[in-house]
C-alpha cells in the first residue's frame, strides 16, 4: 500500500506542501539535465599547455584553467579546418584531449617529426589534429599517433566561458589555415565534375 500524508497535514503546513511539490518538480528535471550534459552540451575544463596561447593563455603565470562550452550533439558532423575538438586520445583511451583540426579527409599534409613519413593523405572518416603550442614537445597530436577517426570525437568547442576576460565564441572561420596542408577538392565539386 503506497504511503500518503493526510490532507489535513498539508492544510496546516502550506510551506511544507510547496517545498515538497517544488522538490518533486525539480527532481523530475534531473534525468533531462543528465541527458543534456552527456549528449548535447556541457562546460569542460581545459588543462595542459598543448593549446597555449589560444586556450589557457595564463598557463605560464597561474594554475587557472579555461572553461569552454562543448557541443556534443553529433560532434563528427560539419568539422572544419581550424575547428577545436575534444576526442578520446588514441594513446590513452581513458583520456579526452583537445586539439585543432588542421586537415580533413582527402587533404594532403606535410607532417612533422616523429611521424614516420613526410606526407600523408588523410583517409576518409579521419582528420589530422595538432596542438597550438610552439614547443612541439608539449603536444601529443597527429604527428605522434597519425590521423584520428571521426568516431573518436566527443565534442566541438564553441566558446570560452571562463575566465571572463577571455570569454569569446570559437569560430573556425577565423583560422587562416596551414601552409603544410594541400586541401582536397570540395566533395560537392567532385560530385559536379562526376555528373558533367
Amino acid at each position: 500500500m503506497p504511503f500518503h500524508l493526510p490532507k489535513s497535514w498539508f492544510a496546516n503546513r502550506p510551506l511544507a506542501r510547496h517545498f515538497i511539490l517544488a522538490s518533486i518538480g525539480l527532481a523530475s528535471w534531473i534525468p533531462v539535465m543528465i541527458i543534456i550534459k552527456n549528449n548535447v552540451v556541457k562546460v569542460a575544463s581545459i588543462s595542459g599547455p598543448s593549446m597555449y596561447p589560444y586556450l589557457n593563455s595564463n598557463y605560464n603565470t597561474s594554475l587557472q584553467k579555461d572553461q569552454v562550452l562543448l557541443s556534443m550533439w553529433k560532434p563528427w558532423q560539419n568539422i572544419q579546418r581550424g575547428q577545436l575538438i575534444a576526442f578520446w586520445a588514441p594513446h590513452d583511451p581513458e583520456k579526452v584531449v583537445v586539439k585543432r583540426v588542421i586537415a580533413l579527409e582527402g587533404d594532403e599534409i606535410t607532417t612533422r617529426a616523429p611521424y614516420p613519413v613526410a606526407k600523408e593523405i588523410i583517409p576518409s572518416g579521419y582528420v589530422w589534429v595538432e596542438g597550438d603550442v610552439q614547443d612541439r614537445h608539449k603536444s601529443l597530436d597527429s604527428n605522434t599517433y597519425g590521423p584520428i577517426s571521426k568516431s573518436l570525437i566527443v565534442g566541438q568547442l564553441r566558446a570560452i566561458v571562463w575566465p571572463w576576460s577571455q570569454m569569446a565564441w570559437l569560430d573556425p572561420r577565423h583560422y587562416s589555415g596551414s601552409l603544410r596542408v594541400r586541401e582536397a577538392a570540395h566533395p560537392v565539386e567532385k560530385a559536379k565534375m562526376f555528373l558533367e
